[in-house]
């Protein structure tokens, strides 16, 4: 064995206590996890826990996202931990109910060119802005009479929730800053005429009932 590959295997090296919670976690095929599925799995003192996931931390095996949330780094990305997961799953996992929508659901759908440095995900609830390593989570709170017109979507072999064509239009219209101004609305509205429903359109925008689409 070459002294190269001497020093990855110490730098990859997990405890029991550490392998223990990797393994399950990747059996339950969770890729986010907070402080209280750590405490299931390894059903040991808060001391021991958080060792447990201070070391793992150090190792690059997870990252924390949020206070008791944390990421689980897979093995395929190596030991750097250089890796980032794709924003919409890791959004799927921080907020329930959600769905991607305004500049990042126009940029999936193909209805602008823009690249969002942003990731905008909707919700129900009061979500404080997240920022994790490079990627930035923009949460904006709609009513539960607002939330409608998801349709799930696949990345990868993972699913999430994102506001359908139409959805994203009308959702743009009232919310044009959310999108890079109503050009960008506009400008996806052409690029996507042979796609989109116009009735169900009119129909969201009536069910929204604003008077910026009326």
């Amino acid at each position: 064995m070459l002294l190269g590959d001497i020093m990855v295997t110490k730098l990859i090296r997990l405890g029991s206590t550490e392998l223990k919670l990797i393994l399950t976690l990747e059996e339950e095929g969770k890729k986010i996890f907070n402080t209280a599925d750590a405490y299931r799995i390894l059903k040991s003192s808060k001391d021991s826990v958080n060792a447990a996931l201070y070391r793992l931390r150090k190792k690059g095996r997870i990252e924390e996202i949020e206070r008791g949330k944390y990421l689980l780094i897979p093995a395929k990305a190596g030991y750097s931990g250089k890796w980032a997961e794709v924003p919409f799953i890791i959004a799927s996992e921080i907020v329930d109910p959600y769905y991607i929508g305004f500049a990042s659901a126009l940029n999936y759908w193909g209805m602008t060119e823009q690249v969002p440095s942003t990731t905008f995900v909707v919700t129900t609830k009061r979500k404080r802005n997240l920022e994790y390593g490079s990627l930035k989570f923009k949460f904006v709170t709609f009513s539960k009479k607002r939330f409608f017109g998801i349709v799930e979507e696949e990345i990868a072999g993972e699913k999430f929730k994102i506001s359908s064509r139409e959805k994203t239009i009308v959702d743009g219209l009232i919310y044009p800053r959310y999108c890079g101004g109503l050009d960008e609305i506009v400008k996806g509205i052409w690029e996507s005429q042979d796609e989109i429903d116009f009735a169900k359109i009119i129909d969201y925008a009536k069910e929204m009932r604003n008077d910026s689409v009326k």
